[in-house]
């Protein structure tokens, strides 16, 4: 009789603990909905990756654009802020993993120099982001200044100095073409040393450069 008063009794904290459980579970709004659009767009967009045309190509890189600010679907959607609060940071990395290739690193970019182990660029305003990826490092030099490490999304890591100040900080994610940091002025012009790595390995500056 004992025994089966205590069966009662778990079977009964049992079915409480169920109930509760549940009642903690909740989604947003459209999230089903959110999730099949997202699941469309990416087969899609991996589908189209593998054609190498240059309209095709150029399109990728409007769509690339739009998902990483928000984006107005429609009253029955809502917005969507893809990154960070919807698409995970894998799938990102997933998406840009293909394209080993990265935008010049200042508006009207001149290659000034390059050796085996850096380049130069001069060219105006700040210095932007090469691609998708994460800030890795910001580091103060004895001068006053600074240098940069952002690691890639398509597994390349950039490294830029000599900067006279930094917008952003480690760990940040950073989206092609964000300005991230101010280079050092020469003259009438920016100037900053680039280094590409893939790896240990230094990348020139003709296997990287969009």
């Amino acid at each position: 009789m004992a025994r089966s008063k205590a069966l009662s009794r778990a079977v009964k904290k049992y079915q409480r603990w169920l109930s509760e459980g549940k009642q903690e579970v909740h989604y947003p709004n459209h999230f089903f909905l959110q999730l099949g659009v997202c699941a469309a767009l990416f087969l899609v967009i991996f589908g189209l990756r593998q054609v190498k045309a240059e309209p095709v190509q150029a399109a990728l890189k409007g769509i690339r654009s739009a998902a990483t600010t928000e984006v107005e679907l429609g009253r029955s959607i809502g917005k969507l802020e893809f990154v960070g609060n919807f698409v995970p940071e894998s799938v990102m990395v997933f998406w840009n993993a293909g394209d080993q290739s990265l935008i010049a690193p200042l508006e009207s970019s001149a290659l000034l120099l390059e050796s085996e182990e850096c380049a130069w660029f001069e060219g105006d305003g700040a210095l932007l982001a090469g691609g998708e990826g994460k800030v890795e490092s910001v580091v103060a030099s004895k001068d006053g200044g600074y240098k940069l490490t952002i690691a890639y999304d398509n597994g390349l890591t950039g490294t830029a100095e000599p900067l006279q100040g930094v917008r952003v900080a480690a760990g940040d994610r950073v989206h092609e073409g964000q300005s991230v940091a101010v280079p050092v002025k020469v003259g009438e012009a920016m100037q900053v040393k680039i280094v590409v790595r893939n790896g240990e390995t230094y990348v020139p500056v003709d296997q990287w450069l969009r």
